[in-house]
């Protein structure tokens, strides 16, 4: 191009000192993501966005809601207070928070203001001593926002923008009531406030949150969201017998040493064990998991940052939103549970548009989701559908034979009496009469639910045995269903039944007599 680099992102809006801190971190040219978005951030619409890992999300979001607070702060003069921000961004891990924070740090030493980063694993009270004083942008946790909001140390009544990065994971079962609970806060504001969520995936579940909070929210997708990066150059080995533990590490051992590797598991016990076995091989490696305190994570991952070890064992903890630079190989040696965790850990690696390579280790029950997402790959497809139709496929109902119940109900060796305070009564018998299936005779095995038993019936049952009308009988009798012992009629139904005879008598009787 022949423009100057800071032109293209001063078209996008952004004024001369953002872009030169941009200019100073490597920032050449706004990706396509950071032409689609800047604009409708800057401009103060809420917004939801997509695009492949390692497109620059975090800048997109970050320089656009500077900008934008810049702007409000000449047109309104507003001042910021203690410990009131104007900018929120909410992270979901510790890690996240600390890069997110870490990028907008060094962006307030050109574009002029101040930022702060909370989150756990660390003593809150330095975190309330800063937030006396102003601060413009704040980066934290779920969890750590609510508490220092909690104690009186953090406000939001000079909130404008709320950012959530990596809203899929944020909005998981993981942290969804704790996000909840703070937008809950910041919708009873007086004002409109902006809401922006990023993420590399958008989910029907994510569509659906994010326009319960703000209705006309705008979804911006790039064209290749959702689909993985065509730099990445992907290998699917089956096992066919060998250890998972011995393939993975003849793939890590046999790549080349002056590149990064990050071994992916898909649990705390998985990367225990794997990282016990990569140190019995004598290969230096750093291992992390959610079960690690804090202190002794950010020890092993810094070990890995600053090329003392090689490789990083770890579980989907860090397979998103992280920006691990020079990682040239991914190998899952779990294969990941679905389509959408296999994106983000394959963003681990060539970002920003270098190359890369993932190695997966694909098992016999990998295999169905193996096969659709190279399938997928082949034809340029988005991953995140292979989720859905094996959403579908999962709550689709099975087939029943004809006559109603399913195999589980067929095969079931007793009949059960369910009690209103009780579990039952179970009821043995070598013989017992089912209601016959469609079309056949009384003799045959119903297919059908067992039938509902008065609750006359149920007080008189006893444990153990009760006799039923046996097959042969209701077979004689054209009877439609299985019967217990004909009870004893009370006196106040034998009563009747000798009343309605005696009518019955008297009008034959009257019948003959009118003959005659």
């Amino acid at each position: 191009m022949a423009e100057k680099r800071s032109g293209a992102f001063q078209k996008l809006g952004l004024r001369d000192s953002i872009v030169e801190s941009m200019d100073e971190m490597g920032i050449k040219n706004p990706t396509s993501i950071q032409n689609l978005v800047m604009p409708k951030i800057i401009e103060g619409g809420d917004v939801m966005f997509a695009s492949e890992t390692g497109s620059g999300k975090t800048l997109a979001f970050l320089s656009s809601a500077v900008e934008r607070m810049k702007r409000n702060e000449a047109e309104k003069g507003i001042v910021q207070g203690e410990g009131r921000p104007s900018v929120l961004v909410l992270s979901p891990s510790r890690e996240l928070a600390m890069q997110t924070a870490s990028v907008s740090k060094e962006m307030s030493r050109v574009a002029k203001y101040r930022s702060l980063g909370v989150w756990g694993g660390v003593s809150s009270a330095k975190q309330r001593r800063d937030l006396k004083l102003p601060v413009d942008v704040l980066v934290g946790t779920p969890r750590r926002v609510l508490e220092l909001r909690e104690k009186g140390s953090l406000f939001f009544s000079k909130l404008n923008t709320i950012i959530l990065d990596e809203a899929d994971t944020l909005l998981s079962r993981a942290f969804e009531g704790e996000v909840k609970e703070t937008m809950m806060h910041l919708k009873k504001a007086p004002f409109k406030r902006q809401f922006v969520l990023s993420s590399a995936t958008i989910t029907p579940e994510l569509q659906h949150w994010a326009r319960a909070f703000a209705p006309n929210i705008e979804s911006v997708t790039s064209t290749s969201v959702h689909q993985s990066v065509p730099t990445v150059k992907q290998d699917f080995v089956e096992l066919r017998g060998y250890d998972r533990h011995e393939k993975a590490i003849e793939y890590i051992e046999g790549s080349n040493k002056n590149f990064k590797t990050i071994a992916f598991v898909n649990s705390i016990s998985s990367c225990r064990a794997f990282g016990h076995f990569v140190q019995e091989r004598g290969v230096p490696a750093a291992t992390v998991h959610g079960d690690m305190p804090a202190i002794v994570r950010e020890r092993e991952l810094d070990r890995f940052l600053t090329n003392e070890v090689p490789l990083l064992v770890s579980t989907d903890l860090f397979a998103r939103g992280m920006d691990f630079r020079g990682v040239h190989h991914i190998v899952n040696v779990d294969f990941p549970k679905n389509a959408i965790d296999y994106l983000h850990r394959i963003g681990r690696t060539a970002r920003a548009g270098k190359k890369g390579f993932v190695t997966n280790i694909v098992g016999r029950k990998d295999a169905w989701l193996s096969n659709r997402i190279q399938e997928c790959i082949r034809t340029r497809t988005p991953l995140h559908a292979i989720d859905m139709e094996k959403r579908e496929h999962r709550h689709r109902a099975t087939p029943r034979e004809e006559g109603g119940a399913s195999k589980h109900a067929r095969q079931a060796p007793h009949t059960q009496i369910p009690g209103k305070d009780r579990p039952g009564l179970r009821l043995r018998h070598k013989k017992m009469a089912y209601m016959p299936a469609v079309g056949g005779s009384g003799k045959e095995r119903s297919s059908g639910p067992p039938r509902a038993i008065s609750s006359r019936l149920l007080a008189k049952a006893k444990p153990g045995r009760m006799e039923r009308t046996s097959e042969k009988e209701i077979a004689k009798k054209g009877q439609k269903k299985a019967t217990y012992g004909k009870p004893k009629p009370t006196l106040e139904r034998e009563m009747m039944n000798k009343r309605r005879k005696t009518d019955r008598t008297s009008k034959t009787a009257g019948k003959k007599g009118g003959r005659r």
